[in-house]
């Protein structure tokens, strides 16, 4: 199939609540800034050095409750208001819960396996006791090798402070979301030297790498294997959908003239009998285990029965009624292929003399390279320049992941992309279907002159006299 660019119900805001002021009081000890969010979107505008880095990671640790990593910046207090409601902390508060968080060398791990204390701090470095709780419940690891840790961190838990567990609630409450982090580009074309063993435990612990990612996740940490997984798990997911559907379409075939349904299913929609929308039918066919001989035999006389309108004799009213199903079968798996080709086509739009291809006849991928040689040759992910890795990286968790409600924050998207990349990648990050909101930073007039120039303010415009 090809890729189709189809309006989609607008799911913006449908589950976060809107942002509406962040505060930073006493940032370095002397500055205050108070943001002010256009429905969940908003684009900082600063030279180097000006602070816009450090407002956008204080952001991420506040939205995603990494205090142990918020208690490390220099600032007094924090203030976040969602809708009419708002909450305020100090840096004292922080301070006071600091000593709950546990690191993966804590005397409480000394006993559980190293694989699986691996995977749990892959992501974050520090964890309190209320979060790793929530992963260990919900892991696949036996539980008897649990129960132990399971005991102490219930009991440091209820020794934390209640106002803090209080505002970790809250924001967690208002988001609703996953929240993505973009750091200025540093480390997403680096594998690490650990990659091959993390994937090769990945299975055995998937659920503890889905909750330790299911509200946050840094960009800079993602390698392009992470990348290949989101592909071939779309792939496989199409492949099984379409191994269902023949089936069931020869089910239903034989059912339907057995029981003379083909009666009830006459009518066709008029883009249904467009040469161009019966020629992508039965491409969907392919998968069918037809020959192309007869493949085209049957298209040949669904046109001979088409051109007689009305005056349908019975064997007619069964060509009709099997193209009903095909049909019926073709745009539910439109929508399926629609979300990896959406990706595809969007990654293209950023890649320098290359293009992914997919193959549906064969369940495949590609990228293969401009050339005007017949046999063009194909590359790997890692492969990819740096800028496009980032580009490749971003719009996989944007198009391929299963969150309908995505977060982005991106710290100076411009670098690593050439102006004609820069003047339209926030665009096409806030128009896709699952971003419910954006920050950003830059110091590049080309990201935002286009239609998000309203959101776009300079940091100085934060300043408040407190």
């Amino acid at each position: 199939m090809i890729y189709q660019h189809k309006e989609t119900e607008n799911k913006k805001g449908k589950c976060m609540n809107q942002l509406n002021e962040f505060i930073i009081y006493g940032l370095w000890g002397e500055k205050n800034y108070k943001l002010n969010f256009n429905n969940n979107r908003l684009i900082i505008v600063g030279e180097n050095g000006s602070g816009k880095t450090t407002i956008l990671r204080i952001l991420y640790y506040c939205l995603s409750s990494n205090w142990s990593e918020l208690n490390k910046e220099d600032f007094q207090q924090i203030k976040i208001t969602f809708g009419k409601e708002s909450r305020k902390f100090d840096k004292e508060q922080l301070n006071e819960i600091r000593e709950y968080a546990l690191a993966s060398d804590n005397e409480i791990f000394q006993h559980m396996p190293s694989s699986m204390k691996d995977e749990i701090f892959e992501y974050k470095k520090m964890f309190y006791p209320s979060e790793l709780i929530e992963i260990l419940n919900n892991c696949s690891f036996p539980k008897r090798f649990l129960e132990e840790i399971l005991s102490i961190l219930e009991e440091l838990s209820k020794k934390m402070p209640e106002d803090m567990k209080e505002i970790t609630e809250w924001i967690s409450n208002n988001l609703k979301c996953k929240i993505i982090y973009m750091p200025t580009y540093r480390r997403t074309e680096h594998v690490m030297s650990k990659r091959g063993e993390y994937f090769g435990r990945i299975n055995r612990h998937r659920n503890i790498r889905r909750r330790t990612q299911n509200k946050f996740m840094e960009i800079s940490n993602m390698g392009m294997q992470d990348v290949a997984d989101a592909i071939n798990k779309n792939i496989v997911s199409i492949k099984d959908a379409y191994n269902i559907t023949a089936s069931r379409l020869n089910l239903n075939c034989f059912r339907g003239i057995l029981i003379q349904d083909y009666q009830n299913h006459l009518e066709l929609t008029e883009e249904s009998t467009e040469p161009e929308y019966i020629e992508m039918v039965f491409n969907g066919m392919n998968y069918i285990d037809m020959p192309e001989s007869e493949l085209m035999q049957v298209k040949d006389t669904l046109l001979e029965v088409l051109e007689k309108k009305d005056d349908y004799q019975e064997y007619d009213k069964i060509v009709i009624y099997f193209y009903n199903m095909l049909v019926e079968r073709y745009e539910q798996l439109k929508d399926k292929e629609n979300k990896l080709e959406h990706f595809f086509h969007s990654c293209n739009l950023y890649l320098s003399n290359k293009n992914f291809i997919y193959k549906p006849n064969e369940f495949k991928y590609a990228i293969e390279v401009d050339s005007n040689k017949p046999e063009r040759k194909e590359i790997g992910l890692e492969q990819l320049s740096s800028g496009e890795k980032q580009i490749v990286a971003l719009f996989s968790y944007l198009f391929l992941s299963d969150d309908d409600s995505i977060m982005i924050l991106i710290d100076e998207p411009e670098l690593s992309l050439s102006v004609m990349w820069q003047e339209r990648i926030l665009e096409d990050i806030t128009e896709g279907e699952n971003c419910v909101a954006l920050v950003a930073t830059t110091q590049s007039p080309f990201v935002y002159d286009n239609s998000l120039r309203t959101d776009a303010h300079a940091l100085e415009e934060f300043l408040i006299l407190e």
